[in-house]
Parts: C-alpha cells; sequence; structure tokens
C-alpha cells in the first residue's frame, strides 16, 4: 500500500512539473507574440526588429520544449542467457526475489556503474527495460556484491522510478534545449529560474528513490554486501578515470589493445593507487554532505541508512563478479568498438608488459626527434644542470598550436622534455625500459636500474646535485651519451598529450 501511494505522490508531482515546464513555455511563447499584436493595436504602430525578435524568440521556446522520440542506440555489446549463462542465473534469481519483470536487454557499458532505465517510444509510450552492467564494476564487485547491486537497480523498477524516469528526463532536456537555444537574450531568465526549482525538487525525489532501492536489496540479499559493494564502486569509481586517460587511451591511440578488465584489476592493486583511492573513500565517509543538485545520495548516508537492516545470513560467493562472463577479451573488443571506435575492434591484441616499449617507447622518440634541436650538443651527464636551469631548453621548445604557456609551465614542459630524452637515450645505449601498471617507467642494465622521471624530480629539487650525477654517470659509463635526438629509427606521429610522462611521474 505505501509502494503505491507513493509511486502515484511521485507520478502526479512528474506531471505537474512537466505540465508547470510547458505552461512557462507556452506562457512565454504567448506573451512574446503579444507584444508587436499589442504595439499595433494600441499604438498604431509596429516596430519591425522588436517583432521579428519576438517572433524568433516565441518560435524557439516552443520548438525547443517539444519533447524528441527517444532514439535509444546500445551502448555496448548485448549480453545474453545462452552466451553467459552463469550472470544470467544470479539476474533471474534477484529478479524472482524482486517480483520483478525481466530487462527485455542487459548491455555491457565502459563505466564503473549499473544502471536500468525504460529506453525507446515516445515520453516513455513503447519503451522497454534495459540494464546496462559495467565491465570495470564487475571486475572490483563479488558475486554477493553483485547480486546486491541487481536488487538495487531491480529496486528502481519496482518503485516506479524508470516509468517516471522518461517523463522527467523529457522535460529536463526540454528546458536545458530552451536555455541553450535562447543563448544569451534575457528571455531565458524564466527557464533558468524553473531549472533551478525543477533540478532542486526532482534530485530530492531521486535520491528518496536511491534509498527506497538500497532499502529493497538490503531486505532482499543483505545490507553487508550492499554497503560493500558501494565503497567498492566509491573506490573503483575514484581510480578508473586515472586509469582510462594515463594507461588505457594512449594505447589505444597507438592502435594496441591491451586487456583492460584485467588491467584495472592490477591497477587498483599497485600500493600507490590502493593507499590512494582508501584515502579518498574514508574522507568521503568522513566529509560528504548532500548538495540540493545531487541525484543521490551521499555515500556516509547511504551506509548509516542501510546499517539500520538486519545482518543477513545469504551470500558466501566471493568470486570475482566478472567470472560470471564468458569470453571477456572478446567482449572487451566489442565493447570499445561500440563505446569509442569502431577502428578499435581492429587494433592488435597485446600483454601490459610490451605497452612500455609499444606506446610510451616509440611517442617519447617521435618527439625527442622533433624537439632535439632544444638539447643541442648536450649529454646525459648534463641533465641535472638543466633540470636546476632549464630556461635555456624551454626557450627552445615548440609547444602546440594555440598552447600558451607561462614560464613556470614551460619550465616544466623542459623538465618533462629532459625526461623523455634521458629514457629514449638509455634505451637507444640498450637498456630495457620497463613499466608495469602504476609504476613509473625504469630504465634497466644488468644490476643497475634509473627512474628517469624520478631523477628530473631530484635534479630539481637540489635532493642529487650536478656534482653528485656526473659522478654517477661516470661510474655507469654513460657521461658522454648524446641526450637529442634519439638514434632509433621507430617513430610514432603521435599527439603531444600522449607522450607526457605515466600518471604519479
Amino acid at each position: 500500500m505505501l509502494r503505491t501511494g507513493s509511486l502515484v505522490l511521485r507520478a502526479l508531482l512528474a506531471v505537474g512539473l512537466m505540465l508547470g515546464f510547458y505552461a512557462l513555455a507556452l506562457a512565454v511563447a504567448l506573451g512574446l507574440l503579444y507584444i508587436p499584436y499589442a504595439e499595433m493595436a494600441y499604438l498604431n504602430r509596429l516596430n519591425i526588429r522588436l517583432a521579428l525578435f519576438c517572433l524568433a524568440a516565441a518560435g524557439i521556446v516552443l520548438w525547443s520544449a517539444v519533447p524528441r522520440p527517444d532514439r535509444f542506440e546500445a551502448p555496448g555489446p548485448e549480453l545474453t542467457p545462452s552466451s553467459h549463462p552463469d550472470l544470467f542465473r544470479v539476474v533471474e534469481s534477484v529478479r524472482t526475489d524482486t517480483r520483478q519483470s525481466a530487462p527485455k536487454s542487459v548491455y555491457l557499458v565502459l563505466d564503473v556503474n549499473a544502471w536500468v532505465a525504460e529506453r525507446g517510444g515516445y515520453m516513455g509510450i513503447g519503451s522497454r527495460r534495459v540494464m546496462a552492467l559495467g565491465l570495470p564494476l564487475m571486475q572490483v564487485l563479488t558475486v554477493d556484491q553483485l547480486r546486491a547491486v541487481l536488487a538495487h537497480e531491480f529496486g528502481h523498477y519496482y518503485g516506479g522510478d524508470t516509468s517516471l524516469g522518461p517523463w522527467i528526463q523529457k522535460t529536463r532536456m526540454g528546458i536545458l534545449r530552451t536555455i541553450v537555444s535562447l543563448g544569451e537574450r534575457w528571455i531565458r531568465l524564466p527557464f533558468i529560474l524553473y531549472a533551478k526549482l525543477f533540478f532542486r525538487i526532482t534530485n530530492a525525489v531521486s535520491r528518496q528513490q536511491e534509498f527506497a532501492a538500497d532499502g529493497l536489496a538490503a531486505r532482499v540479499v543483505g545490507p553487508e554486501a550492499l554497503i560493500e559493494g558501494l565503497k567498492q564502486i566509491h573506490k573503483a569509481g575514484a581510480a578508473f578515470g586515472v586509469f582510462w586517460q594515463s594507461e588505457y587511451v594512449p594505447a589505444l591511440r597507438c592502435e594496441v589493445r591491451p586487456p583492460l578488465a584485467p588491467g584495472f584489476a592490477a591497477f587498483l592493486q599497485h600500493k600507490r593507487i590502493a593507499t590512494g583511492v582508501e584515502t579518498s573513500l574514508q574522507e568521503e565517509l568522513a566529509s560528504a554532505k548532500t548538495d540540493p543538485y545531487d541525484s543521490h545520495p551521499p555515500l556516509p548516508e547511504r551506509c548509516a541508512a542501510l546499517a539500520r537492516f538486519e545482518r543477513s545470513s545469504n551470500g558466501g560467493d566471493s568470486r570475482p563478479a566478472i567470472t560470471l562472463l564468458n569470453n571477456v577479451p572478446e567482449l572487451e573488443r566489442d565493447l570499445l568498438g561500440i563505446a569509442v571506435s569502431q577502428k578499435l575492434k581492429k587494433a592488435r591484441a597485446v600483454a601490459w608488459p610490451q605497452v612500455p616499449g609499444l606506446v610510451w617507447l616509440p611517442n617519447w622518440r617521435a618527439e625527442a626527434s622533433r624537439q632535439a634541436h632544444a638539447l643541442h650538443g648536450a649529454v646525459i651527464a648534463d641533465a641535472a644542470s638543466l633540470c636546476r636551469e632549464p630556461q635555456t631548453v624551454a626557450r627552445e621548445l615548440v609547444f602546440r598550436p594555440g598552447y600558451l604557456p607561462d614560464r613556470e609551465q614551460r619550465y616544466a614542459e623542459a623538465r618533462r622534455f629532459i625526461g623523455i630524452a634521458l629514457t629514449v637515450a638509455l634505451v637507444d645505449a640498450g637498456w630495457e625500459m620497463q613499466g608495469d601498471l602504476g609504476d613509473p617507467i625504469t630504465c634497466t642494465r644488468e644490476a643497475e636500474t634509473i627512474e628517469p622521471f624520478a631523477l628530473v624530480a631530484k635534479f630539481q629539487s637540489g635532493e642529487l646535485t650536478p656534482e653528485a650525477w656526473r659522478i654517477w654517470c661516470e661510474k655507469l659509463g654513460i657521461s658522454a651519451l648524446a641526450l637529442s635526438g634519439a638514434q632509433g629509427s621507430q617513430t610514432v606521429q603521435a599527439e603531444s598529450d600522449a607522450a607526457s610522462p605515466k600518471v604519479g611521474q
């Protein structure tokens, strides 16, 4: 009974807010059209420019407010019961426990997230239920935690949230489209004010829907699994963007495709990354506050609400959720082809240990060759002095068009380039370049290891003096190696940001 009453109230609110927007749009449009009419009727004149402005603005408002059909495109490869029976046994079990109808389609997506919706059709009419499961999400959750997340998502079906979603979303898009279409015209001010009211109210409702969906998951699966799942999602969400931009995108730019899910797992297990994401989680649990424009409650509030539910004896399946999927390498290939670019389906599959040599080294060698004039005549023994006084190198660097760095940025770019040139020079002299996920690049020869970008930082801080560096170089027999240019013949055309040092260097 509570569910029915709550759903009715939400439906009435959604309809009321939608009608309020369309009433506002119609009133503004009619008001604009009335201006030239009133000028003619009462003043016996017509300002052509004003009339044209009013007609154009009224047309923009009316056209922008009209809802568009929902043209749904698959966000990733579709998962089917025949291809992934283990996953669908879990989905079916949760569906039965929550007494809901199954989604028509389940998709794999490139996100640390899971979601359900009713997509397609017009204002929800003719739509179908769909579910999306993130590949990196399944990498970090256990099967029990995935069951809890699925129960939460089925809770949105249970609460009628997905039925109301198209109404809210279409109204939201209509408001934003109207504001954008009106540009800087003063007439957009009523819509900006209505947008603030609309977003505050609908996001407040959304936060209550999240609590309700959490409650259903806690009753069906147990609160512990969902609490731990939410924490894992927060930690993985904090790391995935860094992993994607610093480790994976540079590989894709070179048309090679290392394993995504195992790579992300290894990245999260790296000591530095693990410490960072754990710190991020603890800060979130200690200080996160509700923002009136947030669609989800803050993590500590969700965990506190879940902790009030009775602990459950369900569970016991601590397998990684990704083991429920079959043929993960093929799924990754198809997912990248849909979510990023069809060209990536043809990218060469490689192992992560191959990435430094296939991605970073060609990029850096190309940059070293392109900017060789900046280090003309310099040898490796000069690296410390150049980092301490980078102005000479900075003056000679050629930056990408449109980038106008200030002095400190030029100096930072000069030091970065010295690190690149040092790496390339060592590799061309026979040193082996290495760099596991999350680790800085190193150059190794027999028992000696050099970490070029860490050295640059030590040169800058004065921890390693130019004199001490020269002595070390003489000991290693590398003092006279040319620091400018690259001896190798491989060159790769790369974007300047793809040639940047790996994160943390």
